[in-house]
C-alpha cells in the first residue's frame, strides 16, 4: 500500500485508511485485532477513530474504539509506524444522551477530551486531531486556539475537520493565517459514487457537493471519505431513502455493469471510484470481517484507466 502526503501537515499516510468505529463495541477484541493485523500486513498504517465511538452501540458509552486501538498498539508494539487520527466534539456529556448533548468544540472540552483520548490510546501525542462536528455555538478562534495550545504542548501534530461546511472551512483558514497557526490539513466527510438527494438530512453529518469538492481540489486539501459504500447498498441494489432517485438508479446500474467488466463486486467498484475520483481522496475502510477488508484492499489493483474504460470514461 502506497503512502501520500496529507495536505500541509507533514504527515504521510496510507492511501486507504482503516475505520475503527465498531472496535470494542460491535467488534470484540479478537475481531478487532484480526482486522488491525490484516490491515497492517497489507501495508496499512493509517488508523481512524474518535472519542465518541461508539456511544450509540449496545452497551456503548464512547471511548471503546480508542481503548481497543490502545490495546492493539501496546500488544503489537506498532505505535512507532502508525498514524493515529482521532476526533473531539461529538461525545455526549451525559449517559444516554445523543448528539444534542455533544461536548462541542470549546477550549475546556477540547483540553479534557485530548487528555482522555491520549490515556485510552496509550500514546503521548495524537498525530491527527479532528474537529468532529461543526459547533456553531463556539467561535472558531476559541477552537483553533485550543488546538494550537495542544500542538505547542506536543500533544497533537496536525489538525483536521469533519462534517464542516465550506463557509466554516474557509473562515478557519483565514483565522489560521492571521494568527500564524497551522490550518486544517484535510476534511473527513460523507462521499460516495451516488450523490444524496437535495435536502437530504444526515443530522450532524455533512456531505460533499460540487462547490466544496472544487475548493478542496484548489486548496490541495485531501478528503477522507466515509459512508463510501452506503452501508452495502451497492451490493443489494436497494438505495437508502436519501439516495433513492431515478438518476441514482441509472448511475447504480452503470456502476454494477462496470463491476462486471472489471471482475469485482459493485462495492469494490464504488470504493475504487472514490479513491480515483478527481482530487485527493483517501477512503475509509470499515469492515466487520477480514475477508471483506481484504476485498477493499484489493481495489488498489484497479487503475484509473481500467475504471474509466469500464465506466465509459465517467
Amino acid at each position: 500500500m502506497r503512502t501520500k502526503s496529507l495536505g500541509n501537515s507533514g504527515l504521510h499516510v496510507s492511501e486507504l485508511c482503516l475505520g475503527c468505529l465498531d472496535f470494542g463495541t460491535r467488534l470484540d477484541r479478537e475481531a478487532s485485532f484480526e482486522l488491525l493485523d490484516t490491515y497492517y500486513e497489507a501495508g496499512g498504517r493509517f488508523l481512524d477513530t474518535a472519542n465518541n465511538y461508539a456511544f450509540w452501540a449496545p452497551n456503548g458509552v464512547g471511548g471503546e474504539s480508542e481503548k481497543m486501538l490502545g490495546e492493539w498498539l501496546c500488544a503489537r508494539g506498532r505505535r512507532h509506524d502508525m498514524t493515529i487520527a482521532t476526533k473531539v466534539g461529538a461525545q455526549p456529556t451525559r449517559p444516554g444522551a445523543g448528539f444534542e448533548a455533544a461536548e462541542g468544540l470549546g477550549a475546556q472540552a477540547i483540553a479534557r477530551a485530548a487528555e482522555a483520548s491520549l490515556s485510552r490510546l496509550g500514546i503521548d501525542h495524537i498525530d491527527l486531531y479532528y474537529a468532529h462536528i461543526q459547533d456553531d455555538d463556539i467561535t472558531q478562534e476559541e477552537t483553533l486556539s485550543a488546538f494550537e495550545r495542544l500542538r505547542k504542548d506536543g500533544k497533537i501534530s496536525a489538525i483536521a475537520c469533519s462534517n464542516h461546511s465550506l463557509e466554516r472551512i474557509i473562515a478557519a483558514k483565514g483565522i489560521g493565517e492571521r494568527n500564524s497557526w497551522p490550518a486544517y490539513c484535510c476534511l473527513q466527510q460523507r462521499y460516495s459514487y451516488l450523490p444524496p438527494n437535495a435536502g437530504a438530512d444526515f443530522g450532524p453529518q455533512k456531505t460533499i457537493d460540487a462547490e466544496l469538492k472544487a475548493y478542496l481540489q484548489a486548496a490541495d486539501m485531501p478528503l477522507i471519505s466515509y459512508a463510501t459504500l452506503l452501508g452495502g447498498a451497492y451490493e443489494t441494489g436497494v438505495l437508502p431513502k436519501a439516495y433513492d432517485a431515478a438518476e441514482n438508479q441509472a448511475r447504480l446500474d452503470r456502476l454494477r455493469k462496470a463491476a462486471q467488466i472489471l471482475g469485482v463486486t459493485p462495492s469494490q467498484a464504488a470504493l475504487a471510484w472514490a479513491r480515483l475520483s478527481s482530487g485527493n481522496v483517501i477512503p475509509l475502510l470499515a469492515s466487520g470481517s477480514a475477508e471483506r477488508l481484504k476485498q477493499g484492499i484489493a481495489t488498489l489493483n484497479i487503475t484509473a484507466e481500467h475504471l474509466a474504460t469500464a465506466m465509459g470514461a465517467d
